[in-house]
C-alpha cells in the first residue's frame, strides 16, 4: 500500500457530516420506502442527488449554465445536462432516476463505479 506522508491540500478538509445535516440527506423511514429517492442507499440521499435537486428546484440560479439566447425558462420538453468529472455510482444513478424534476436529466459521468471496481482499485493501489 502507498504512503501518503508528504501529501498536503491547500485547501479546508470536507465536512462531510455537517454537509450532510445542511442538505438533509438522511431521510426517516416513510422517505426510504422502495420507490423513494432515498430507497437505493435505506434512507441516505448521496450529496451529488440533493445538489442536483437544489439546482433544479431554483433553476440553476447561482451555478455556472449555458442556456440558449432564445430561451429564458426551461420548458417540459427541455433536457437539463450533468457532468460528474470521477464518477458515479449506479445507486446515485438509481436516486437520481427517482427523484422527480420537472424536465429530463442526462447524466453524463467520466465513469459507473461499481462496488467490484472500488475493491480492484483499492487492492491494486
Amino acid at each position: 500500500m502507498m504512503r501518503l506522508d508528504n501529501f498536503q491540500c491547500d485547501y479546508a478538509p470536507f465536512d462531510f457530516q455537517t454537509a450532510c445535516h445542511r442538505m438533509s440527506c438522511f431521510v426517516d423511514e416513510e422517505h426510504s420506502a422502495y420507490g423513494t429517492t432515498a430507497y437505493p442507499y435505506n434512507g441516505y440521499i448521496p450529496l451529488i442527488v440533493r445538489h442536483i435537486e437544489t439546482g433544479i428546484r431554483n433553476n440553476w440560479r447561482d451555478w455556472t449554465t449555458i442556456l440558449s439566447d432564445d430561451r429564458s425558462t426551461m420548458s417540459h420538453g427541455t433536457y437539463s445536462v450533468i457532468f460528474i468529472i470521477g464518477g458515479v455510482t449506479q445507486a446515485e444513478l438509481a436516486c437520481l432516476r427517482k427523484t422527480h424534476f420537472s424536465n429530463k436529466l442526462l447524466v453524463v459521468s467520466s465513469a459507473i463505479i461499481t462496488g467490484n471496481k472500488l475493491i480492484n482499485s483499492i487492492q491494486n493501489s
